[in-house]
């Protein structure tokens, strides 16, 4: 049907994005030995979405779109990825905003280890780590990304392939 065929072209529309961002994902972590994008644990750049404009002030990611998922549809409103510069200048209702523009997918933070110390994200080309996924929305039930009409989430993998999952869960 019509609807099929549309819904399967935005799912493949988010994930040549995906694997777009790998890639630029890849060639980060050639330069900063092995290691993804680190977000910082406090400042105007403690937050998810920072990765994009850090990948995008290296230079590896030009094009503000690859950071929109296709399968919101046509009235989420457009991505738009500031500078660093940008971020670090802006403050409160404008820091916001920004935090809100900038796109559709959650990135893997790192974690903290036993000391409480920040780890950021390390490139081991994992087939089953998930370094980006569709975001997770806090206005559907276990918090289901609402992209794809909440069927399951597009994921790009440490190792570069990008996948959908079926369900609420990787």
């Amino acid at each position: 049907t019509i609807s099929y065929a549309r819904y399967n072209s935005r799912l493949i529309a988010c994930q040549n994005n995906m694997r777009e961002l790998g890639t630029a994902f890849m060639q980060f972590s050639e330069t900063k030995c092995g290691y993804l994008v680190e977000i910082p644990r406090c400042g105007n750049l403690s937050f998810n979405g920072c990765y994009a404009a850090i990948l995008k002030d290296s230079g590896l990611v030009t094009d503000d779109r690859l950071f929109s998922c296709a399968g919101i549809g046509a009235d989420a409103p457009p991505v738009y990825i500031p500078s660093v510069k940008t971020i670090m200048a802006a403050s409160g209702e404008q820091l916001c905003h920004l935090k809100r523009s900038m796109g559709h997918f959650g990135y893997t933070m790192g974690y903290c280890d036993e000391d409480g110390g920040y780890c950021p994200p390390q490139n081991k080309r994992r087939a089953n780590v998930v370094l980006l996924a569709d975001m997770p929305s806090l206005n559907t039930a276990g918090r289901v990304s609402a992209n794809h009409g909440g069927w399951g989430q597009n994921c790009l993998f440490e190792d570069g392939h990008v996948g959908f999952v079926r369900g609420d869960s990787i």
